[in-house]
């Protein structure tokens, strides 16, 4: 796909190219320890005030050359510190120019590391990779073995994410073997835990304990009481798989102590201390231990965390049939969910008004300098009018593209709300609560299983752009399995499926439940007769065809009542993906019944 903001990045970069060959070359700096001082006098307690700090000092013109890469760079470190990883490759990369102008080979590899590492973070594989074996060859050249391990456990890390843990191992023994040279004691625990978290996602659950244990020994052995503990959660989490409950609980009991004593804000083991209490049916214990890791998500404002926890304790609750409990910890988990949605709104505005800030400063500085240098007004005149038309041109694609987005993230809302609604939450709560007042526990418990796991699925799905065929049939089957609860034996489905790959075929999420909440909630409404929804689903040689039949009464759409309906919601999906199939849906509704008929191009 053309990436328009790729292209910008090109075309500015020729045209600086074009202006610094004209003006010529500057003298070469390196960073001396008198840089560093400075850049370490401005940063303050907090990663947040640090960040505000360098950008004022940077927007002011003051210092220029090795001294402004290197506050780029600690600004590049700092926002990776707080988990924004876009800002973070934003500030690297403008180090990064500034350092390889200045040819300061240590910062250059300094720079390509954290800038691998940053996009690996974010699932960037090809930008990562680049990044790092740059950083390897300069280290290499450079004949520095600390920053060549670190680089090492930089790419094992890489193809560990995306699961090729053959590389990963290969890498990382690579890494040990300097680090054991070096005796650099710290470093190697760490890439002993890295080794065991390699091969405790390759099920080689005794080689992932015994490297744990040698990290566990390095890190008492030194002190570190912080590493200590997370050599002790990382132990209980194996021992746990291995199914050793006594020895999972001693090892996740004592990181939980010890960050206690340390007053660290770490929610992690007491999350898997939950866990393994929920696994094994020891409920009050569980909710225990969620709640405590909810009062440290809450010290560090994890709001994905706190909606998480709080649709734990909601399960828990409602196994524990705490119905009044389940009512108030769901009006939390959707208001941190609104909360964090809202988070994420508002950290991508502020994204985007900021890259236009920096680059109208950064134009406006090359403007000033090439008047003052050269005097060139014909060039600066020329040079001025096509850099203003391409920030013209990319403020618009920036504002359309945000515009869509803000769609997109809005539009994720309305159908979650709509697959989600409260209405159809507390039915089904109301007809589990039934059957648990009828004295059938065995029902009640296959009737709470397939509730949870629908809406287990919906949040799982709903920030997908795609799930596989089979999913999404999934799906359905839970949503008709929950709403046969409600509606007992009044209606039965079939789902036809000719001509696909169900595991290979890729769809939008959640596209075809509007139309069988249709056919329940208003089709077989009224309806003496058993209801039947046929959902066929072919496979042809450039598109899917999805055909939906129920033998309801039919149903009349609405039309400026001022709401948003799910038919509504699913026209706007099929016109965001931008390939005309919303042109293809009909809907037939009589008194015998309703037929949706539509394709998607594959």
């Amino acid at each position: 796909m053309f990436n328009k903001d790729a292209s910008f990045s090109s075309i500015y970069r020729i045209v600086l190219l074009l202006f610094f060959t004209i003006i010529g070359c500057s003298p070469k700096d390196q960073v001396s320890e008198a840089d560093i001082e400075l850049v370490k006098s401005l940063q303050s307690d907090t990663p947040q005030e640090s960040i505000i700090t360098l950008d004022s000092v940077i927007k002011q013109q003051k210092y220029d050359g090795i001294q402004k890469g290197l506050m780029y760079f600690e600004q590049g470190k700092l926002w990776s510190k707080i988990h924004n990883s876009t800002k973070s490759i934003q500030s690297l990369e403008a180090a990064l120019e500034i350092f390889e102008n200045n040819e300061d080979k240590r910062y250059i590899t300094k720079t390509h590391w954290l800038l691998g590492s940053e996009n690996a973070y974010i699932s960037n594989k090809e930008k990562a990779v680049e990044h790092l074996l740059r950083a390897l060859s300069y280290a290499q050249d450079l004949h520095n073995q600390t920053d060549e391990a670190n680089t090492y456990s930089a790419l094992a890390h890489t193809y560990f994410r995306y699961q090729d843990y053959n590389r990963a191992i290969e890498y990382t023994q690579k890494s040990i073997a300097i680090q054991k040279e070096l005796q650099d004691s710290a470093g190697l625990s760490a890439t002993y835990n890295n080794m065991a978290v390699i091969y405790r996602n390759m099920a080689d659950l005794p080689a992932a304990i015994e490297y744990n244990l040698k990290s566990l020994r390095l890190n008492l052995a030194l002190a570190d009481k912080n590493a200590i503990a997370k050599s002790y959660n990382n132990l209980g989490l194996v021992s746990q798989e291995l199914g050793d409950v006594k020895d999972a609980t001693d090892y996740f009991n004592k990181a939980i102590k010890i960050n206690h004593e340390l007053g660290t804000f770490n929610a992690n083991p007491l999350t898997n201390l939950g866990d393994l209490y929920l696994d094994g049916n020891e409920l009050q214990k569980a909710e225990e231990c969620y709640k405590k890791a909810l009062a440290i998500s809450s010290k560090n404002e994890d709001l994905a965390s706190q909606r998480d926890i709080y649709t734990i304790l909601l399960n828990i609750s409602l196994r524990m049939k705490d119905f009044d409990q389940s009512m108030e910890f769901a009006k939390l988990r959707d208001y941190y969910m609104e909360l964090q949605i809202k988070r994420d709104l508002q950290e991508k505005l502020a994204l985007a008004e900021n890259q236009y800030k920096l680059a109208a400063k950064e134009k406006e500085l090359h403007y000033a300098l090439e008047v003052n240098r050269r005097g060139k007004i014909i060039f600066i005149v020329a040079l001025g009018f096509l850099l203003l038309l391409v920030l013209f041109w990319i403020q618009n694609v920036k504002h359309k593209k945000l515009q869509v987005e803000k769609e997109k993230m809005m539009l994720e809302q309305s159908v979650l709300r709509s697959q989600m609604n409260p209405h159809f939450i507390f039915n089904a709560l109301s007809a589990i609560q039934n059957s648990l007042l009828d004295n059938k526990p065995i029902e009640s418990a296959t009737y709470l299983s397939r509730f949870a796991r629908l809406i287990r699925q919906n949040f799982e799905f709903i920030n997908k752009k795609y799930i596989s065929l089979a999913d999404e049939i999934e799906l359905l089957k839970n949503y008709f399995s929950t709403q046969m609860i409600r509606f007992k034996d009044r209606f039965d489905y079939k789902i036809n499926v000719d001509n696909l790959d169900e595991e290979d075929t890729e769809i939008p999420p959640m596209l075809l439940q509007p139309f069988a909440e249709n056919a329940i909630e208003h089709g077989f409404k009224g309806k003496k007769e058993k209801g039947l929804i046929i959902i066929n689903i072919k496979g042809e040689e450039e598109r899917i065809s999805f055909e939906i039949i129920d033998n309801g009464i039919g149903f009349t759409p609405k039309e400026n009542d001022g709401k948003t309906h799910s038919i509504d919601v699913f026209m706007k999906r099929l016109q965001l993906i931008g390939k005309g199939d919303e042109r293809s849906v009909s809907i037939n509704s009589s008194e015998a019944g309703t037929t949706v008929k539509f394709h998607l191009r594959r």
